[in-house]
Parts: structure tokens; sequence; C-alpha cells
């Protein structure tokens, strides 16, 4: 399953979130900031890498290697402490953007759901289509109903704005060239 646009991509998230999100992708990556963020966490050297790591019981054994692995290919002489960001920026965004593009939540809504100023959440949903919280918009447009509440009004009928008026029909322009008489 691909992410969505509005999710950030792998090389924008911070310290080694960033190399997680390219070994094993940008959900697990965050799971990782999410549980061990602010941290001081020992990054072993990938043949040292078991189940009862940290990491690993995390992501997995195959995938804690391979950053672990990644990790010393970008400059690690050995396993090393690292400082695990949070990265609750991002976390926030996706969980804002989540509730504004595919549930229809207000402002209101989401920034009492998830405790966040109202002019945080202003600038995180900014530019982007607000949702209805159901089937795409495409998928629901059926042109019997309104596309405002979805119900299904009477047909508009054809009215003569003052009943003390009669209604011409307008005369046919002259052919262009002729003249006036």
């Amino acid at each position: 399953m691909t992410a969505p646009s509005w999710y950030p991509k792998p090389e924008t998230l911070p310290g080694v979130l960033a190399l997680i999100a390219q070994v094993v992708g940008i959900d697990a990556a965050l799971r990782v900031g999410q549980v061990a963020g602010g941290q001081q966490k020992y990054m072993p050297m990938p043949d040292k890498v078991g189940p009862n790591t940290w990491l690993s019981k995390l992501i997995g054994v195959k995938a804690a290697r391979l950053v672990a692995a990644r990790h010393l290919k970008a400059g690690a002489v050995k396993g090393e402490l690292l400082l695990v960001p949070s990265a609750s920026v991002e976390r926030n965004a996706i969980a804002v953007r989540t509730l504004w593009i595919q549930r229809g939540y207000s402002i209101n809504q989401i920034s009492g759901e998830l405790h966040l100023a109202r002019h945080r959440v202003k600038e995180l949903v900014e530019g982007w289509p607000k949702g209805n919280g159901g089937p795409a918009l495409e998928e629901a447009a059926d042109p019997g109903r309104c596309p405002a509440c979805g119900r299904r009004h009477p047909a508009k009928r054809l009215r003569l704005s003052d009943h003390r008026q009669m209604s011409l029909p307008l005369a046919a322009a002259p052919p262009r060239g002729a003249g006036a008489i």
C-alpha cells in the first residue's frame, strides 16, 4: 500500500528515523519514534542484533539488522548510543490530516480530540480538501441528489417573475450584413 501524498517523505524525518523509514517504511519509523522517542538507545553492530534488542522488538530482527548495516555504512565505527527523536510534529500532522481528509472532522473537533491548538490545526489542514467522512466524493455523486446535503429536492419549475407580465419569444436577430432600412 502506498502512503497518501500528505505523508512525510522518509528523508524528511529527524535523525535515525529517516534511516528506519528508508529501510522499513514511514509507519514503522513513526512507531519507533512514538515508543522510543526522547530516549538514548544503543545501536549495535549488524551481527550483534538479536531478537532481544530494542529495535528488533519494534520492527523485527531482519529489518533491525538492515538498519544497523545502513547505520554502519553511514559512518558509525561500531555500536553507539543514539538519541531517538520522537517525531511528534510529523505524527500530529498525519493525525490531523487523517481526521480532516478521510473523516471530514471540523477544525474544532480535531483540536479537541488531539489536544492541539486551533491555529496549529488550521496550519496543518491549510490547502488540503476536506473529506466527507464517507466514500470518496466522486463515488458519492448522484445526479438526483443535492451535492451539499445529499437529499433529493423536487425539480425546479419555471415560474414567471410577475403574473401580470406576458412572456414573449425573442425575435431572431437579423442576418449579418443586412443594413437598417
